[in-house]
């Protein structure tokens, strides 16, 4: 059995993203399990063994509270990437993020989203009444991608060109993968530039994986 939040029936009305699966099972008398979530972008297979075994071995580590500062993590990761660890903020899944950016983003002005977008985005806009406007990066009628770095500059040469951008790479739910170049090119144009790579791990992976 499949459930898709965009269509969902009368009786499971304000179902969104990440879909209630506890709800939709009572509503259609099956167990969580036998339903397919495609409003969320999760792996149906479950976590890699090695993070199982991992989590496994780090037992003493999960029994307590973790290190408020996160400063073993910040050097992991710093050592990883090569990034400074002033750089570098660890929180609780990328929802946290995008409600502290809206903040920030209401500070500075309008806020541009290149559409379809993540939903969670505007939601965030939205619950501190900053305020926002999307660009279409997707034909629908030719089912094909727009050039979203002409369409942004075309949007910046008109009146009251936004003062933040809020995009992420891989686009979702288009696919489109923009290069650093391309991000570069736009960037110095806004105030703030946000852009969400939380899957960019992921392209990574199959790309080698395809080598």
């Amino acid at each position: 059995m499949t459930f898709d939040g965009r269509e969902a029936p009368n009786s499971m009305a304000g179902q969104r993203h990440g879909g209630n699966l506890a709800a939709a099972a009572e509503i259609t008398s099956c167990h969580p399990n036998d339903i397919l979530d495609f409003s969320a972008s999760l792996n149906p297979l479950g976590p890699p063994q090695s993070i199982l075994q991992a989590i496994s071995n780090a037992r003493e580590a999960v029994i307590r509270y973790p290190d408020p500062h996160s400063v073993q993590l910040r050097q992991a990761i710093s050592r990883h990437y090569g990034v400074d660890t002033n750089w570098i903020l660890p929180g609780n899944g990328a929802a946290e993020f995008f409600t502290w950016a809206a903040r920030s983003c209401a500070l500075k002005g309008n806020s541009l989203i290149p559409q379809p977008a993540f939903s969670d985005y505007a939601r965030a806009l939205d619950a501190v009444s900053a305020p926002w406007e999307g660009l279409s990066c997707w034909d629908a009628d030719a089912a094909q991608p727009l050039d979203l770095v002409a369409g942004i500059r075309d949007r910046l040469q008109k009146n009251n060109p936004p003062a933040c951008l809020i995009l992420n790479n891989p686009h979702n739910p288009t696919g489109q993968l923009w290069s650093a170049s391309d991000l570069l090119e736009l960037i110095p144009y806004f105030q703030l530039a946000i852009v969400d790579e939380a899957f960019m791990e992921r392209v990574r992976t199959i790309t080698a994986r395809l080598e």
